[in-house]
């Protein structure tokens, strides 16, 4: 008896050369072998327009412009992806999803162009791979959509076989030119959120219904981090360096990191829980440049 519904799902990219398209005989990359969600949406706003004819109820229902999202959470093994959230956030990609039915029907591909990230959040766990969510916003779709047929003259890279970045790997080291002297931080879990701020709103033009650019705005850096103390020493050392920016530099991998050139902690918060018989308390904080032209985050 035959499986309706149940299909093989294959997630790539192509870096565009011209915004809104995919560029000519494309080499689809895989995002990555740890891709755990692809979550695609569209929008349209609308405009309900009442009478005066006598009518409770709206006389017409207007869909105008359309909104284009797409959020991936994966697993990565390579930095490749997640630069696009990062130091490559002014350039766009195309992604595509082969969907390829396990029993009869047709193969189908769905096409998603002129895509940026707007917001990236990567997490580190205690024991867990790291987790990278993305947040896409992307022009349009194609006129053909889904489309049966593969983009002439594609070609795919391999498939990539390696296992996620683990956050065992490697420490969270800081440094700091205040009382903080630790290089290998005690870390439970840590959170790093990239904000780029697309500004949708000002990339459409009067006479059509889709984004003709993604201007960017000025980019917002998070940090969280939950760690344990082992005495109120080591607690009044690090909450004495409130106000004094520190270094934080994040493993991806063995061999990439994540660097906060200039972070300062928010203000302090330390909650006493009586349900913890230890000192655990988490810290958020912000990136920033006080210099101009430089950068609040470095990807090495």
């Amino acid at each position: 008896m035959p499986i309706f519904g149940s299909y093989d799902v294959l997630t790539r990219f192509v870096r565009e050369t011209t915004f809104g398209s995919i560029p000519s005989n494309p080499v689809w990359a895989w995002i990555d072998s740890g891709v755990q969600m692809m979550q695609p949406t569209e929008s349209k706003s609308r405009m309900e327009i009442y009478s005066l004819d006598q009518r409770r109820d709206p006389r017409f229902s207007l869909y105008m412009e359309r909104a284009f999202d797409y959020k991936i959470r994966y697993y990565p093994s390579n930095i490749s992806f997640l630069t696009y959230g990062i130091t490559s956030a002014n350039t766009s990609i195309s992604i595509e999803e082969y969907w390829n039915p396990q029993v009869g029907g047709t193969a189908q591909y769905y096409r998603f162009l002129g895509a940026q990230c707007n917001e990236e959040q990567i997490t580190w766990n205690v024991g867990q791979p790291l987790q990278v969510d993305m947040t896409f916003v992307h022009k349009d779709v194609p006129a053909l959509f889904p489309d049966t047929n593969i983009v002439a003259g594609a070609t795919n890279a391999a498939e990539p076989t390696a296992q996620p970045f683990l956050f065992s790997d490697t420490f969270i080291t800081l440094q700091s030119s205040g009382a903080i002297g630790y290089q290998n931080i005690n870390i439970l879990s840590a959170t790093v959120t990239i904000r780029n701020k697309i500004d949708r709103r000002s990339g459409y033009s009067i006479g059509q219904d889709s984004v003709t650019a993604l201007p960017l705005g000025r980019r917002e850096v998070d940090v969280s981090i939950t760690r344990m103390f082992e005495d109120l020493n080591q607690v009044a050392q690090w909450t004495a360096t409130q106000g004094t920016p520190v270094q934080i530099k994040f493993p991806l991998g063995s061999s990439n990191t994540l660097t906060i050139n200039n972070l300062k902690w928010d203000p302090i918060d330390l909650p006493k829980d009586v349900n913890r018989d230890i000192l655990v308390y988490t810290f958020t904080g912000k990136a920033y440049e006080p210099t101009a032209g430089g950068a609040s985050i470095t990807l090495a």
